[in-house]
């Protein structure tokens, strides 16, 4: 799941050669790469101090 991301990033660049749901223009892939790693920054702290503390 931690590379999830980036796998979503690399079908996006290699099948969506229109660029409908992953961006060309770099200030719409910013966008788009931001709410990808919404996770990341907001719930990965919180998941892993639960699942260490198991």
């Amino acid at each position: 799941m931690g590379e999830s991301n980036a796998i979503l990033q690399y079908i996006g660049d290699k099948y969506d050669k229109a660029g409908k749901l992953y961006p060309k223009d770099p200030k719409a892939r910013a966008i788009v790469n931001h709410r990808l790693c919404f996770n990341l920054a907001m719930y990965y702290r919180t998941i892993m101090e639960y699942a260490v503390s198991k």
